[in-house]
């Protein structure tokens, strides 16, 4: 997409990072115990400690862990829902503002858990909010009713509200066919860090700055499943 005329910065926003089919083989053990941490603080974009945590193959066979430096992607997900980067994807990260994200090294084990591989990753906490949802330039749906198994949303191309918190609002999967639906946000989201959330949409939708899209586009990365930008309406 080609720069706007009145030079107004950018942002995109992106809803698969976080899909199953970037999950990886990869578990994330808190260091000499099999138990696996909380999952869901990475997903909220909490911070945290790393000191007693380390990475390792969750498949045990000699094969997976002689290719593992030749197929590894640049980003995936482990077992317990912990963002993972490559060295390459952080040494672009680390370019830009990244304001409150966590950014922090693990140790990265064999197969066995008993020697440290070469291959370098960082866990990425995405802990930076800015509140600029603009419910005034955008269409908003009905609150609607949650399912016993699974939250279904109508096919429509609209935000919903929470039925249980009026101040989040859904991202409607079917927006993606309309290019993101017109996702709109305040102006004054383009300040400061260039990869954020927006506490009023649910957590696996991540906003970039246009510089920070353009550098990611531009990288040659290996993905698993690769973030699909959708445009965002600035007001």
């Amino acid at each position: 997409m080609t720069d706007t005329a009145d030079d107004t910065p950018e942002v995109w926003f992106t809803v698969n990072l976080q899909s199953a089919g970037n999950i990886s083989r990869m578990h994330l053990y808190p260091r000499g115990t099999e138990a696996t941490p909380e999952a869901g603080a990475y997903r909220r974009g909490e911070r945290f400690k790393v000191t007693d945590l380390e990475l390792a193959l969750a498949d045990g066979t000699t094969k997976e862990g002689a290719a593992f430096a030749r197929i590894c992607p640049d980003f995936q997900i482990t077992q317990e829902g912990a963002a993972v980067t490559s060295k390459k994807l952080h040494d672009l990260l680390v370019q830009f503002d990244m304001g409150n994200n966590h950014l922090v090294e693990c140790r990265f084990m064999d197969w066995e858990r008993k020697v440290y591989r070469p291959e370098r990753f960082w866990i990425i906490s995405i802990a930076e909010q800015k509140a600029g949802l603009d419910l005034d330039a955008m269409p908003i749906g009905s609150p609607f009713e949650e399912g016993p198994n699974r939250t279904v949303l109508p096919s429509s191309n609209v935000l919903y509200p929470s039925p249980h918190n009026p101040e989040f609002y859904f991202y409607n999967v079917a927006m993606n066919n309309h290019n993101g639906g017109g996702l709109a946000l305040k102006s004054h989201v383009t300040q400061g860090a260039d990869l954020w959330r927006d506490p009023r949409t649910r957590d696996d939708i991540f906003y970039f700055s246009d510089r920070l899209k353009r550098a990611i586009d531009g990288a040659k990365l290996r993905l698993r499943m690769g973030p699909r930008f959708f445009p965002v309406v600035l007001t």
